[in-house]
């Protein structure tokens, strides 16, 4: 009898172990679905005005010209070939920009603001690589052409300092893993195409569902540059 006692203790023993570890749950975590930026300057923004996000999934040191300098994207045909001479690098031909810049950057997010008076004159343009970057064998500036991307919500209402954009994960150039840093970096850039403010040092947002990153600037745009250039704080969300 005693034996039998013991069987059915060390079954009911079994069976609350069972039961408890039913009980736990394991946290998991999942891939976002959506990039959200989130853009503030310091003043109106203006006509004329661009700015962009340049998106890497592998540079931790994405490249771009230095603050004063003249400013082209790929895919972007309305730029000067005298300014590109004289600001860009050498040797100075739009090849030197995808070999010194470009081929760090795999999508560019624009914002290009042509009549702040309406949502309709603020346009949101991804321009893709297809490819994890720019190759940096390109000649011509005309292969890669910006398409309007599945924007979720407008990009500027009229009368704010704030951009902001809400694209898609799927349609970028890299195919993020749950939990794969994406790198960027945001570019303020005049009419005449003069790049006057950029976020400092390597950033990123991790592909996690609601996983974000933020900071501030130390107000430090290209000297004599409209407010409107000068970003003073940015969001990254993934939803």
């Amino acid at each position: 009898m005693r034996n039998i006692y013991l069987i059915l203790c060390l079954a009911c023993g079994a069976l609350l172990s069972l039961c408890g570890c039913a009980r736990t749950v394991t946290s998991l975590q999942l891939a976002g679905n959506d990039l959200v930026f989130t853009v503030n300057v310091s003043s109106e923004i203006q006509n004329g005005n661009r700015y962009y996000v340049v998106i890497s999934g592998s540079s931790t040191d994405i490249a771009v010209p230095a603050l004063g300098d003249y400013f082209v994207a790929p895919g972007e045909g309305d730029f000067d070939e005298s300014k590109l001479k004289e600001f860009g690098p050498d040797p100075t031909t739009i090849n030197a920009y995808y070999r010194e810049y470009f081929d760090t950057w795999s999508d560019v997010i624009l914002f290009d603001i042509t009549d702040k008076s309406s949502n309709s004159g603020a346009s949101t343009y991804l321009i893709k690589s297809g490819l994890a970057s720019f190759p940096d064998t390109v000649t011509q500036n005309t292969i890669y052409s910006p398409t309007i991307p599945n924007n979720i919500e407008a990009p500027y209402m009229p009368g704010t300092t704030q951009l902001r954009c809400h694209i898609p994960l799927s349609q970028f150039s890299v195919a993020y893993a749950q939990g794969a840093r994406i790198y960027f970096k945001i570019l303020t850039v005049s009419d005449s195409r003069i790049l006057s403010d950029l976020t400092d040092g390597s950033v990123y947002v991790e592909n996690t569902a609601a996983a974000d990153n933020r900071g501030s600037e130390a107000g430090d745009a290209y000297a004599g540059s409209h407010g409107s250039f000068d970003i003073t704080s940015w969001i990254a969300r993934v939803e």
